[in-house]
């Protein structure tokens, strides 16, 4: 049996609800469900890149297929960047990297061009040797905002011919599949447009893995009268769903702002019946950490994973 993937883009409507606005589903269509028992997964954290629905993308994947290893969302998010949209947006804002992406094009992509696991090429930090000055064979990690950063200044300064060999450059970064001279011919050859790429490129290919199948019926819809009993029809058959909110939401319960900068994607990964409170929770797997900080304390967090 095919498996239909789901995407639901939970936008309310222009005029904000008031508090008591919820949908609610009775104690028969909500039996517990919890996917971390039959397959748990590390909790990411995306840090100050707001890759989110490439984090949330490669967790939908790694579930769907048991796939034994953590999935790049790094991988995910620098291919889906090589798309016209996304270049015109990094243009426009003169930025390394794109931060807005929509998930159903994500994985259409992924299933193309199969996965690189995580260890290959990381998501959250990258690790830092230093090869010349005091620091001399020193490591640190560091976040993927600011190796970005770093990368960039590199690759212009390479590409000026300050460094003509590999052990002339200050510092590289490490990845399992790169060795110190494909660094280097990374960041002396590379444009400012193709430099991440050709990183990626360089840790990622080679070492791909086929997904065990394919993911049918992947479909994006906005929040209507029929979105929760979907969502349960989806779960019961084992099949996470990934959704769309406004993150102010995970702050403060009852904050209704809409700004699109605020777009957060997440995939549910369970349900149960609160009797306490008489309402269905779902379970959410977020991209923010382990810990539980900056969440309104009504939800309950449980390292990483929240209910709402």
């Amino acid at each position: 049996m095919d498996l239909q993937a789901f995407f639901l883009l939970a936008l309310s409507s222009v005029v904000s609800p008031p508090s008591h606005a919820i949908e609610r589903t009775d104690v028969a269509s909500c039996t517990p469900l919890d996917f971390r028992v039959e397959h748990p997964m590390a909790i990411r954290n995306q840090g100050d890149i707001s890759w989110c629905y490439a984090h949330s993308a490669a967790d939908y994947l790694q579930f769907y297929f048991k796939v034994p290893d953590q999935i790049s969302a790094a991988d995910l998010a620098v291919q889906y960047n090589l798309r016209p949209w996304p270049q015109l947006l990094r243009w426009v804002r003169r930025a390394p990297v794109g931060e807005t992406g929509f998930m159903r094009t994500v994985l259409w992509d992924a299933q193309k061009s199969g996965y690189c696991r995580e260890s290959d090429f990381p998501s959250e930090t990258w690790s830092k040797r230093y090869l010349t000055g005091a620091r001399k064979g020193q490591r640190e990690q560091v976040g993927l905002d600011k190796a970005i950063q770093d990368l960039q200044g590199l690759n212009d300064l390479a590409q000026m011919e300050l460094y003509l060999a590999p052990t002339e450059l200050p510092f590289v970064y490490e990845f399992k599949n790169i060795t110190n001279a494909q660094f280097y011919d990374v960041v002396s050859r590379a444009t400012r447009k193709s430099l991440l790429n050709d990183l990626r490129i360089a840790a990622c290919d080679g070492h791909r893995k086929a997904y065990p199948g394919e993911v049918r019926g992947i479909a994006m819809r906005p929040k209507g009268p029929n979105a929760f009993p979907r969502i349960n029809e989806l779960l019961e058959s084992r099949t996470p769903v990934n959704v769309d909110f406004f993150s102010g939401f995970l702050e403060n319960m009852d904050s209704y702002s809409r700004k699109i900068g605020h777009l957060h994607s997440t995939v549910l990964m369970g349900r149960r019946f609160k009797k306490e409170t008489n309402e269905c929770q779902y379970l959410l797997k977020n991209s923010y950490g382990a810990d539980c900080k900056g969440y309104d304390p009504r939800h309950e967090c449980d390292g990483g994973y929240f209910w709402v």
